[in-house]
């Protein structure tokens, strides 16, 4: 009887043994461990350089009488930017979000319309991108559609970002009116004012800057980019189309 228990003993240890080797191989829980799958970071996205300017137009209308605070505006990339080796940095058609930061009608009491727009994140490979955008210019369907067919000049890449030098140190406010500020004009000057018909307005390049075939509105770029641009007009409501082209201006 001694030796049969003294057997059972051996062959439990040897069990337990066994059961423990394969716990420390395959893990506490008995299954295969598994190492947690490699989530894509946002620095693996190419990324536009600080300084270039992004050609986008609206997907939906802003309009001063009807537009809420904290309301999500949309735009489309015009084109696709490309850097200079021929890498893809941002496809044509894809999507630019912002949100609305302040919205006043002109009414009795108040003489100004006024719309505040932030644009900050792009949406690429079903991913959402930061980008701090401000924006640099504002030009109406009708000129975008006559001028360039589509395309912007000068399109940014990641060598050949703007200078800062090409746009205004601190707050700029550019009257519409046919032309854009000439790309050493001083803070709050947009160039000669035309009525549109004489003199056609410029080609569209990424230097332009101010308002672009519209009567009476203003741009406001504010020097810090962390503040919302801001169009406004003294003469009517602020009302910008779907269909409108922005310059977006990538910040640091």
């Amino acid at each position: 009887m001694a030796k049969y228990l003294t057997t059972i003993a051996v062959a439990l240890a040897l069990s337990a043994l066994c059961l423990g080797q394969s716990i420390m191989r395959n893990g506490t829980n008995g299954s295969a461990a598994q190492s947690p799958p490699a989530v894509p970071s946002e620095s693996a996205t190419p990324r536009i350089a600080p300084g270039s300017v992004i050609p986008v137009q609206l997907t939906s209308t802003v309009d001063a009488k009807k537009a809420k605070t904290g309301e999500e505006v949309t735009a489309k990339v015009t084109q696709d930017l490309k850097s200079s080796t021929g890498m893809m940095l941002m496809p044509k058609d894809t999507e630019i979000v912002g949100h609305i930061t302040e919205a006043q009608a002109r009414n009795k009491q108040e003489k100004e319309s006024q719309v505040g727009i932030v644009f900050d994140h792009a949406m690429m490979n079903n991913a959402s991108v930061s980008y701090p955008l401000s924006i640099q210019a504002v030009i109406s369907p009708e000129v975008f559609q006559n001028q360039n067919n589509g395309n912007v000049g000068a399109a940014p890449t990641p060598s050949s970002s703007m200078p800062s030098s090409q746009m205004p140190g601190g707050s700029s406010r550019s009257m519409g009116g046919g032309q854009a500020a000439p790309a050493n004009a001083p803070p709050g000057e947009s160039g000669p004012q035309t009525s549109g018909q004489s003199n056609p307005p410029p080609a569209i390049t990424s230097h332009m800057q101010g308002v672009v075939g519209f009567s009476h509105l203003k741009l406001e770029t504010p020097a810090n980019p962390a503040q919302p641009s801001v169009v406004s007009s003294e003469k009517s409501n602020v009302k910008l189309q779907d269909g409108t082209l922005m310059l977006l201006r990538v910040n640091q």
